[in-house]
Protein backbone atom coordinates (compact mmCIF):
# COMPACT_ATOMS: atom_id res chain seq x y z
CA UNK A 1 0.00 0.00 0.00
CA UNK A 2 2.91 2.37 0.78
CA UNK A 3 4.44 1.78 -2.55
CA UNK A 4 1.26 2.63 -4.50
CA UNK A 5 1.27 5.60 -2.61
CA UNK A 6 4.36 6.81 -3.01
CA UNK A 7 4.17 6.11 -7.11
CA UNK A 8 1.11 7.88 -7.13
CA UNK A 9 2.69 10.44 -5.26
CA UNK A 10 5.75 10.44 -7.67
CA UNK A 11 3.55 10.83 -10.91
CA UNK A 12 1.48 13.71 -9.15
CA UNK A 13 4.83 15.27 -9.06
CA UNK A 14 6.11 14.35 -12.04
CA UNK A 15 2.67 15.64 -14.00
CA UNK A 16 3.02 18.82 -11.56
CA UNK A 17 6.65 19.78 -13.17
CA UNK A 18 5.54 18.25 -17.16
CA UNK A 19 2.22 20.88 -16.99
CA UNK A 20 3.87 24.06 -15.37
CA UNK A 21 7.46 23.14 -16.29
CA UNK A 22 7.26 27.19 -17.95
CA UNK A 23 6.51 28.99 -14.46
CA UNK A 24 8.93 26.45 -12.79
CA UNK A 25 11.52 27.94 -14.68
CA UNK A 26 10.05 31.39 -14.73
CA UNK A 27 10.50 31.31 -11.24
CA UNK A 28 13.73 29.78 -11.03
CA UNK A 29 15.06 33.51 -13.57
CA UNK A 30 13.80 35.64 -11.36
CA UNK A 31 14.18 34.00 -8.06
CA UNK A 32 18.44 34.33 -9.75
CA UNK A 33 17.34 37.71 -10.77
CA UNK A 34 16.36 38.72 -7.26
CA UNK A 35 19.86 37.04 -5.32
CA UNK A 36 22.16 38.38 -8.27
CA UNK A 37 20.31 41.80 -7.46
CA UNK A 38 20.79 41.44 -3.28
CA UNK A 39 24.23 39.96 -4.08
CA UNK A 40 25.88 42.21 -6.12
CA UNK A 41 23.63 45.39 -6.46
CA UNK A 42 23.29 46.37 -2.55
CA UNK A 43 27.32 46.38 -2.19
CA UNK A 44 27.71 48.42 -5.85
CA UNK A 45 25.04 50.47 -4.39
CA UNK A 46 26.98 51.11 -1.14
CA UNK A 47 30.32 52.07 -2.89
CA UNK A 48 28.69 54.64 -5.17
CA UNK A 49 26.70 56.34 -2.11
CA UNK A 50 30.06 56.70 -0.41
CA UNK A 51 32.11 58.12 -3.93
CA UNK A 52 29.17 60.49 -3.56
CA UNK A 53 29.41 61.38 -0.19
CA UNK A 54 32.90 61.67 -0.65
CA UNK A 55 32.86 63.91 -3.44
CA UNK A 56 30.59 66.38 -1.49
CA UNK A 57 32.83 66.64 1.09
CA UNK A 58 35.61 67.34 -0.90
CA UNK A 59 33.70 69.94 -2.47
CA UNK A 60 32.68 71.23 0.32
CA UNK A 61 36.09 71.48 1.70
CA UNK A 62 37.29 73.16 -1.92
CA UNK A 63 34.60 75.74 -1.82
CA UNK A 64 35.10 76.36 1.99
CA UNK A 65 39.09 77.57 1.31
CA UNK A 66 37.83 79.44 -1.82
CA UNK A 67 35.77 81.38 0.71
CA UNK A 68 38.91 81.92 3.48
CA UNK A 69 40.78 82.86 0.58
CA UNK A 70 38.61 85.51 -0.82
CA UNK A 71 38.06 86.71 3.07
CA UNK A 72 41.73 86.86 3.73
CA UNK A 73 42.48 88.80 0.09
CA UNK A 74 39.29 91.17 0.94
CA UNK A 75 40.96 92.10 4.27
CA UNK A 76 44.36 92.54 2.37
CA UNK A 77 42.25 95.04 0.31
CA UNK A 78 40.74 97.05 3.22
CA UNK A 79 44.27 97.80 4.26
CA UNK A 80 45.99 98.98 1.31
CA UNK A 81 47.89 95.96 0.42
CA UNK A 82 48.14 95.11 -3.50
CA UNK A 83 47.93 91.25 -2.82
CA UNK A 84 44.39 91.67 -1.75
CA UNK A 85 43.47 93.08 -5.51
CA UNK A 86 45.86 90.66 -7.55
CA UNK A 87 45.94 87.52 -5.00
CA UNK A 88 48.85 85.04 -5.35
CA UNK A 89 49.54 86.67 -9.73
CA UNK A 90 50.71 89.82 -8.98
CA UNK A 91 51.21 91.77 -12.40
CA UNK A 92 54.55 91.92 -13.91
CA UNK A 93 56.36 95.57 -13.16
CA UNK A 94 55.51 97.99 -16.29
CA UNK A 95 59.32 99.70 -15.75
Amino acid sequence: MKNVIAVFGALLVLGFIVTFWVWIVAAAVIGGIVWAGFTFGVPWWQRRQQQELDHRNGETARRSALAARAEIQNQQYLAGDDHGLYGEYQPAPLD
